[in-house]
């Protein structure tokens, strides 16, 4: 039999880790772990799971900050519930200058962001900018890719057909937002401009 959630967890647990100061020793979790260092059990964080078990669930508005700093512990005596501002503040990111990247979190290279959860991050604007940047030449690439692919499958007749259909679009558009009398405008000014006399400088002048 496979037992209870709580004791598939707890088998997953090495409970004789690095002591940390006065609170005992880390509770390392010992089966997957993301790649940011934190365990995972059953679609969740393993140490939301140990606090729950040991303490209770986590207040509204507050998360989880490990006192020894070792995500992978599990030990709810080394978790403490504070606010996102606050867990920011102790973690390294608080002490972090430079972004993965390099680029340096100074005031004008400093993005002040917020997630759907109303927890509040930094972000390198320079990195951010290259990304929109690189995202925006994909998506251009794309329609490029797209229309070539487009021109292969249709034939002549198709692709103007296709063109007058445009035609047509941008011209019900231009009357629905100009008015009707848009066009009469245009070829008034055009033909008043073919007509005026140009002015010519006498060469002896």
């Amino acid at each position: 039999m496979r037992g209870t959630l709580e004791e598939r967890f707890w088998a997953k647990v090495d409970k004789d880790g690095p002591v940390f100061k006065d609170l005992g020793p880390c509770w390392l979790w010992t089966a997957y772990c993301h790649k940011t260092g934190y365990g995972h059990f059953v679609n969740n964080q393993a140490h939301i799971f140990a606090y729950k078990f040991m303490v209770g669930v986590v207040p509204e508005g507050l998360e989880l900050d490990h006192l020894c700093s070792r995500r992978a512990c599990v030990n709810p005596g080394h978790l403490e519930a504070v606010t996102h501002l606050e867990n920011i503040r102790r973690g390294e990111r608080a002490n972090k200058t430079h972004c993965i990247r390099g680029h340096e979190f100074n005031e004008s290279n400093t993005l002040r962001v917020t997630d759907r959860l109303g927890r509040i991050g930094r972000q390198c604007i320079a990195c951010a900018s290259t990304y929109d940047a690189r995202n925006r030449n994909k998506i251009r690439i794309k329609r490029l890719e797209y229309r070539r692919r487009l021109r292969e499958a249709l034939s002549e007749d198709e692709v103007a057909e296709n063109r007058r259909a445009a035609v047509d679009k941008m011209l019900a558009s231009t009357l629905r937002t100009q008015g009707p009398d848009f066009f009469k405008q245009r070829a008034k000014k055009a033909a008043a401009a073919r007509h005026a006399p140009k002015d010519r400088t006498d060469a002896g002048a």
